[in-house]
């Protein structure tokens, strides 16, 4: 940035560019656009413009890419970044998003609050301090209107001829290690469109005291039926979206915002909020959770040290390119670091169930937290040429039985015979399907081998691949210090190496992983280890050695000095300091 800018023209640049190489094009003034876009180097990586429904429409049926305000000029829009060399995505907003006003909905049309679950407006905080409140998406008349923008966009792209890829945006906030959607609502707008859908599906409803119609359910079918009435209108937007867009449609994308918890509003308003500390505890979630993190909604001065450390380190343009053309985040070519993922869990995002819970009650949380914190991924969409990519199978991919169908079967067996290593959860698998299993492996002479250790698995082999199928039911039941027991023994048999990292709580340090170069031929990789430290006081850390892991050198320590010896490698971090250490990693013969 230049130096000699005021703190005025400092802040505007802030704003337009909130974070991510995020533009946002409607807070500056059309004539400045090519100016502020050159000020962005190409270099950065692709240039993400959300697009700002509200701002082209007021009532939800007249819109405006130009005629009226310049500023809404998508047509310019698209020129300026051409011409300012930018490789572009279009965001469309699948959910309500909380950097624009009333969550992205047109003015005259946002009517009635989203609500959480003790009757509180969901509102948030922007980076320049403005509050933004959320609107439902469960008002059909929102809905209706969110058509009409689509195919209105699809026609002006059209129209144009402006050639730009679409990506479909799904924004997020995370709680306690728990993600959860902008698009969950607990309003009386939510509630009424819910009664309607009880009704559809010839389920019971009743009068209240009040004179409201409510359900006639159990406590525990109301919840089940909710969640399967949110999944059913958010994947409405989502298809609206997709088969409206056509061939400018790409994909979708998980988007996590840091700070966008509703609770956050207070803290952030607060001048004694620790927000180094809370905001990489959200990084992580967002990290493990898959999740895309953004810090839109963070002002810059809050950004500054450990957090934008952490989120330039994270966030290289190698890495946001690959995961958004769908390649697999740890592909990686000599001299690219990308996260190192060892473990894959496969849970749709339906609402239904809390995977944070039952992962926990499995035990499989807990090993993984222990063990290979920030080198799992909990993965809410399964598509199967990207997971099937030979690249990705040193990967433990884990799925569960009620979340299996015929479809997703079929591609779990592909896997196993394409030399991956699954592990099922046999706990709700239909019947049909077991028998199918049961079928597989008659016809391929495959041998199962059984064994009873709290749970019965059987084992399959064949090749490189390995089909380990467990009954998660009976391992719930067990104690935690044996179900911590059960998934060491199954990463030992699998032979999932990594390091171990000590030291005291709380730990924040990620993971990466890059082929190894032509002189580095004795490495089978090259693993990262970057630690940083958002604490008041200074840390230490102990890597103990092991056969199969070497260290290489330390990389842009900042307060940071280490000590290294046949034991292995101890590491002292001051306050706001970071440290990265690499290692070669090699199979012992």
């Amino acid at each position: 940035m230049d130096i000699s800018s005021t703190p005025a023209e400092i802040r505007e640049s802030e704003n337009i560019f909130p974070g991510e190489n995020w533009f946002c094009y409607w807070r500056t003034s059309a004539s400045l656009w090519e100016s502020k876009l050159r000020s962005l180097s190409p270099q950065t990586g692709p240039l993400f413009i959300p697009l700002y429904w509200g701002f082209h429409t007021d009532n939800g049926e007249d819109f405006d890419f130009g005629n009226i305000k310049p500023e809404a000029d998508l047509e310019r829009l698209n020129e300026m970044t051409r011409k300012t060399g930018h490789d572009v995505i279009w965001l469309v907003p699948l959910s309500p998003i909380p950097i624009q006003p009333c969550g992205g909905l047109p003015a005259l049309i946002a009517r009635y609050p989203s609500q959480d679950k003790f009757g509180m407006t969901h509102a948030f905080l922007d980076s320049d301090g403005t509050i933004n409140k959320i609107h439902s998406f469960y008002d059909p008349k929102v809905y209706q209107c969110y058509r009409k923008w689509i195919w209105n966009l699809e026609k002006f792209l059209t129209d144009r001829r402006i050639s730009v890829p679409v990506i479909g945006l799904n924004s997020f906030w995370v709680d306690a290690a728990k993600q959860h959607s902008f698009i969950e609502d607990y309003s009386p707008t939510f509630a009424s469109g819910f009664v309607r859908y009880l009704k559809g599906q010839k389920l019971a409803t009743r009068i209240n005291d009040e004179g409201v119609e409510v359900p006639k359910l159990t406590k525990e079918d109301e919840t089940f039926h909710q969640a399967k009435y949110r999944k059913l209108i958010s994947d409405l937007y989502s298809q609206t979206a997709t088969e409206g867009l056509k061939t400018f449609w790409v994909s979708q994308q998980d988007y996590a915002f840091l700070g966008g918890a509703p609770q956050d509003i207070f803290a952030r308003s607060s001048e004694v909020w620790p927000h180094q500390i809370e905001l990489m505890q959200d990084l992580w979630t967002h990290m493990e959770w898959n999740l895309m993190p953004n810090s839109t909604l963070i002002a810059h001065k809050d950004k500054k040290n450990i957090i934008g450390k952490f989120l330039k380190d994270y966030l290289t343009p190698y890495y946001v390119r690959s995961t958004l053309q769908h390649l697999l985040s740890d592909e990686t070519e000599s001299g690219h670091f990308a996260p190192l993922v060892l473990f894959d869990i496969y849970w749709e995002n339906d609402y239904l169930s809390d995977p944070h819970d039952e992962l926990s009650q499995l035990g499989l949380l807990s090993h993984l937290q222990r063990d290979f914190r920030s080198c799992w991924r909990l993965r809410g969409r399964f598509e199967f040429q990207r997971e099937a990519d030979e690249d990705s199978t040193h990967r433990l991919k884990f799925f569960f039985g009620s979340q299996v169908d015929k479809i997703r079967f079929n591609h779990i067996l592909r896997l196993f015979l394409n030399g991956h290593r699954i592990i099922l959860d046999r706990r709700g698998l239909d019947p049909l399907l077991s028998k199918k299993l049961q079928l597989f492996i008659t016809e391929n002479s495959l041998v199962v081998q059984d064994i009873n250790f709290l749970t019965k698995i059987s084992l399959i082999k064949l090749g490189e691949g390995i089909l380990l199928i467990h009954d998660g039911e009976a391992l719930k039941e067990q104690q935690a210090t044996k179900k911590l027991a059960f998934w060491d023994h199954i990463t030992k048999y699998l032979q999932v190496k990594h390091l171990a990292l000590n030291g005291e709580e709380p730990m924040f340090f990620t993971w990466k992983t890059r082929a190894s170069s032509s002189f580095e031929l004795n490495y089978n990789e090259v693993r990262r280890l970057s630690i940083y430290n958002p604490l008041t006081q200074r840390v230490r850390y102990q890597i103990p050695s092991t056969k199969q892991f070497v260290f290489i050198k330390a990389v842009d320590p900042e307060r940071a000095q280490i000590k290294s010896s046949p034991m292995g490698v101890e590491v002292e971090i001051m306050a706001g300091g970071s440290i990265s250490l690499d290692f070669g990693h090699f199979e012992e013969n």
